[in-house]
């Protein structure tokens, strides 16, 4: 006999023997089961089938109550806290000062400084500022209306001082030098011709500029290639001392106590 043939022969008897194993389990396994069924049991826990499992016992959390805060400072400036039971502090900063306040001249100015809040501060630059939100585990969000501008910052209750110092910062303090300025018109023009390929952003844009006429919130909402020309740090100075007014804006933190606010 060849060596193929005993090879052959020595693999069909050990398939045979695994195939005859198999069986007697399955079989073993089968029989079990039927046997559970038959006495209205399971194999779990031993809890019959015609039987309610017994419900967990759930511990009644203890929470402190959640109360708003609200007050008024003596600059004008309100402030509206919620202590929560949440790890996460948020703090927001609402400014009156959205594109209907606005001249044909300045409109978009808030949109645009919107898009450089992550150019960083006079004190801190871009890269340092970037580095201080990820060692702090802090996410910043800036976003301009037709009403207003808001800044936000989310992070942990033991850095909540460092959320309130990068808000203040950002918006008395930015960085944003002539040389910058340039680039950052550059990079807006392009990024607006990208958003107004979308119908859903050029459309609400032209009806209220239709609506109102050229006034209040009819004024553009983006800068186009008009008036990002007029843009320097001299007007964005201008636009920040005349309407970043403590009597403008309304400081809100959730999760973190009235006072730290005030």
């Amino acid at each position: 006999m060849s060596i193929s043939s005993v090879e052959k022969v020595a693999t069909g008897a050990i398939a045979k023997r695994i195939g005859t194993l198999s069986q007697r389990q399955s079989l073993s396994g089968t029989l079990g089961l039927a046997a559970n069924s038959a006495l209205g049991r399971t194999t779990y826990k031993d809890i019959g089938l015609n039987e309610v499992y017994p419900s967990p016992e759930y511990a009644e959390p203890v929470l402190d109550k959640c109360e708003t805060n609200i007050s008024t400072l003596s600059n004008g400036l309100r402030v509206v806290s919620r202590v929560t039971n949440d790890p996460v502090t948020n703090i927001g900063l609402l400014v009156n000062a959205g594109s209907r306040y606005c001249t044909p001249e300045t409109s978009g100015i808030g949109h645009f400084l919107e898009t450089c809040s992550s150019e960083g501060t006079m004190n801190i630059n871009a890269q340092r500022f970037q580095e201080n939100m990820a060692r702090t585990g802090s996410s910043l969000m800036v976003q301009a209306h037709r009403d207003a501008i808001f800044y936000q910052m989310e992070t942990l209750q033991r850095n909540a001082d460092f959320a309130l110092e990068s808000i203040a910062e950002l918006i008395w303090n930015p960085r944003l030098e002539d040389y910058q300025i340039g680039k950052l018109k550059q990079e807006y023009l392009w990024r607006r011709g990208d958003v107004m390929k979308d119908a859903e952003n050029e459309i609400p844009e032209y009806m209220h500029q239709a609506s109102y006429q050229g006034n209040t919130l009819g004024l553009p909402f983006w800068c186009d290639h008009n008036t990002i020309t007029n843009i320097n740090r001299a007007m964005i100075d201008e636009f920040t001392s005349v309407f970043y007014q403590p009597s403008r804006m309304i400081c809100v933190g959730v999760g973190i106590e009235h006072a730290k606010l005030e």
